[in-house]
């Protein structure tokens, strides 16, 4: 079967879980992770070692997201010109976005490692088309930007679009309407994404938000554990028959 997650946030004791939920069998099942591993949870650290080595995977395929991509451009500062340049360059992610647990838990990598970290964050993809039965379904982290080589002289762009843009999540307007669709991944049968946050409420808790043919996963997995935030979960989709996955505190 074909599971995918998306926006873990340095939970990596929720995403274990998660995998033993779904019972996810690395002989039979295809994972795929579609951004935001690190920021906000206490384990992005973990997070990043066990993802890096699931990527190693033949069947497991992982994507990048803008909190990875954050940290990415803010360690590169950090390798060139070192900790105060880095901090000054990168408020945005340490303060605004929860990114100055993560920075710290990096500070103590040694510099090969952290060198490998950024070459395996360099090569993530933005974006996957995958065929499952008759469906062409699409995942990315935000927005199905165009695929590009990475020696496009627009490649940048479309990766930042990929993992920030939000057309497709922006609640009061947006239904994901065949107009989009047709624009953006004319292809596509099913979109799947994470980035922004549901609103969709069942059983009291929020669930993965499904209109027409798109499906927004992030259920707020973020926010796991913060007080007054009980009604967040992890969440997973098994693509071949949209099954939906939770996991709470």
């Amino acid at each position: 079967m074909t599971y995918c997650i998306s926006d873990i946030h340095g939970h990596f004791d929720a995403f274990t879980k998660m995998l033993r939920m779904i019972e996810y069998d690395s002989k039979r099942d295809e994972l795929y992770l579609l951004g935001d591993y690190v920021d906000w949870g206490s384990q992005s650290a973990e997070m990043l070692e066990y993802v890096m080595e699931l990527d190693k995977e033949e069947n497991v395929h992982v994507l990048l997201g803008n909190h990875d991509l954050m940290m990415l451009e803010c360690l590169e500062i950090y390798m060139e010109e070192g900790e105060h340049t880095a901090k000054l360059y990168c408020r945005n992610w340490i303060y605004n976005n929860g990114g100055n647990a993560t920075f710290k838990q990096l500070l103590s990598w040694s510099e090969e490692r952290l060198d490998e970290l950024i070459r395996w964050l360099r090569n993530l993809p933005y974006r996957y088309d995958i065929i499952l039965g008759e469906e062409h379904i699409t995942l990315v982290h935000s927005f199905p930007a165009k695929v590009v080589e990475r020696t496009h002289p627009n490649y940048p762009y479309y990766q930042e679009q990929a993992v920030w843009n939000r057309d497709f999540a922006e609640y009061g307007y947006y239904d994901c309407s065949e107009p989009l669709m047709e624009k953006y991944c004319p292809d596509t049968d099913v979109l799947v994404f994470g980035h922004t946050i549901s609103e969709e409420m069942r059983d009291d808790h929020l669930s993965i938000w499904k209109r027409g043919n798109c499906y927004d996963i992030d259920c707020g997995a973020k926010l796991l554990g913060m007080r007054g935030y009980d009604k967040v979960r992890l969440a997973s989709l098994r693509l071949e028959d949209k099954k939906e996955y939770y996991l709470g505190e």
